[in-house]
């Protein structure tokens, strides 16, 4: 019992576990679970209520309520109480509710997943399958307006500007030509006119919707320098330079001054797109945070890849011993024509075992990993004391994987960057490793990766073969055409300004923020119902909202 003035860190509530699973329960007792799951968690918040307990946690914990990677339909018997947890959240906010659904049959692997959950900073809403974890994210995609509706111009490379952009975030045949405006520099600036662009996994995983962020954001390329800001003074107009530009899939882009480098004579535009993120990533993850050492021992996932490309080139040049994965047997065998003597199959988690089978149970001393799930923690396991983890995948970041300390007992260490915030953030920095690197690739010291080229044109072709991971080295997208079909450039709102919305709790801080938000997308006459009143803090919201919509 709870007694009044109790302190509590939280509650579990775990009573809707002891429902009859779905397929053997009849609508009765699915009724009566439903009934007894959300009524005993409405107990447990009126029992607080009460005593005035300081409890700031509550856990609402199902088993098989929730769908996930297109496993059935989710058990009707404990759904309800999702849908009570969320009404918790927003009548109160306090308890901090939390929901977290097990597999229908749980092992001791998902408990102690949840146990740690709990223990933990904890999403608010969490799936645990096994030794994997799901956290719900809500993303908006933009209406995708009919490809009758829009209109599609010709346009010329050297005086028109355009862009590649994705409709709809997850169906790459929405992919398009879209015109823009010619952008214009800022004082630290250069516009580059493209003739070639890389085309990195972390733009498709954008494109499929599988990360968040701005899926423009492409960041290599190699051209002609168009325009130049008011204080550059290292570049002119005409200039054949490559390097890290904001948007680069399109006609023209725009970069810092300091991010880029003048292109080697001897390197084409295309071979030059395919070396500042590849040749970046693993130069930094290697020598700059994973300090590698001649004699070290190093694995190098998909190592087929760009990226792959460079760090094998990298560590050849520093003198460590090579083992490499790969996800088919046809760039398995491709690893070997190249001269690596460990390859293995990066599509299963046997590699970690034959890692320690052939360096006689040693392991290695870096790890460059771009597998998600599970891998991460066998590529912990192979590392030797005072390994170095580097991770340059983004799925596990994003959401928020929960890696177990106990490894790191071998005094390890674990490195993970971003590369946009790396040249965002550090300039200077990126731009004096990519001068360096660019001039040993063009002096013959290092390789370039290999590379396969697409017209801007054939960009969802591209995107396709990168999706299915059937590409080897680089992929690059070239804009070498004098003109292109676009489409149009589209500012069309998303609201209909002559249409009426009604916004439930719409005086609320969250309705509030979507009020103005619509108003700034088109939305003229809006409709907002709520329990709460005007107050001295919305009044003036709802004055800019009136002001907006006249």
């Amino acid at each position: 019992e709870l007694e009044a003035g109790g302190s509590l860190t939280g509650i579990v509530h775990l009573s809707s576990l002891d429902a009859h699973p779905d397929q053997s329960a009849t609508a009765n007792e699915i009724l009566d679970a439903q009934r007894f799951g959300c009524t005993s968690a409405l107990h447990v918040v009126q029992a607080l209520e009460q005593v005035g307990s300081s409890a700031t946690d509550v856990w609402l914990v199902t088993s098989g309520a929730q769908t996930v990677e297109g496993e059935a339909v989710p058990g009707l018997s404990q759904a309800p109480l999702w849908g009570f947890g969320r009404v918790l959240r927003n009548e109160r906010p306090e308890l901090h509710p939390r929901l977290v659904d097990l597999s229908p049959e749980p092992g001791a692997e998902e408990i102690e997943a949840l146990v740690a959950e709990i223990t933990g900073a904890g999403a608010e809403e969490v799936a645990l399958r096994g030794g994997r974890r799901w956290v719900r994210q809500l993303r908006v995609r933009p209406p995708v307006v009919p490809e009758e509706e829009e209109r599609s111009v010709v346009v010329s490379t050297e005086s028109s500007a355009f862009r590649l952009e994705i409709g709809n975030p997850g169906d790459i045949d929405t992919l398009v030509l879209r015109e823009r405006p010619l952008p214009t520099p800022a004082p630290d600036e250069v516009v580059i006119r493209v003739l070639a662009a890389g085309l990195n996994f972390r733009d498709v995983m954008f494109a499929l919707g599988i990360l968040p962020g701005d899926p423009k954001t492409a960041i290599e390329c190699a051209g002609i320098v168009h325009s130049c800001g008011e204080r550059v003074q290292r570049y002119r107009p005409g200039d054949e330079v490559v390097g890290f530009a904001t948007a680069a899939l399109g006609s023209y882009a725009v970069a810092s001054h300091e991010l880029l480098v003048i292109k080697p004579r001897s390197l084409s535009f295309e071979e030059a797109a395919t070396i500042p993120s590849a040749y970046m990533t693993a130069y930094y993850g290697l020598v700059e945070l994973a300090r590698m050492r001649p004699g070290e021992r190093v694995l190098i996932h998909a190592a087929s890849g760009g990226v792959g490309h460079a760090a094998l080139a990298l560590c050849r040049q520093a003198g460590v011993e090579i083992i490499a994965t790969a996800g088919s047997e046809a760039k398995r065998e491709y690893l070997r024509s190249l001269g690596v003597e460990h390859v293995m199959d990066s599509r299963s988690l046997a590699w970690a075992r034959e890692v320690l089978e052939r360096t006689g149970g040693q392991g290695v001393d870096i790890v460059l990993n771009s597998l998600a799930g599970d891998a991460i923690a066998k590529g912990l396991e192979v590392l030797r004391p005072f390994g170095r983890f580097v991770e340059i995948g983004k799925r596990d970041i994003y959401a928020d994987t929960s890696v177990g300390l106990l490894p790191f007992a071998k005094n390890l260490a674990f490195h993970s960057f971003d590369l946009i915030g790396l040249w965002r953030e550090r300039h200077a920095l990126v731009g004096e490793i990519l001068q360096d690197l660019v001039g040993q690739i063009a002096d013959g010291k290092l390789p370039g990766p290999p590379h396969r080229d697409f017209d801007m044109a054939h960009a969802v072709e591209a995107y396709r073969l990168m999706a299915r991971a059937q590409h080897i080295g680089k992929v690059v997208l070239t804009a070498r055409e004098p003109t292109y079909t676009v489409r149009a450039s589209s500012e069309r709102p998303l609201f209909h300004p002559d249409a009426t919305y009604l916004i439930t709790g719409g005086l609320g801080g969250l309705g509030l923020a979507i009020a103005e938000w619509m108003a700034s997308q088109g939305a003229r006459n809006l409709v907002l119902m709520s329990r709460a009143r005007v107050t001295e803090e919305n009044q003036h919201l709802l004055q800019r909202l009136e002001e907006a919509a006249e």
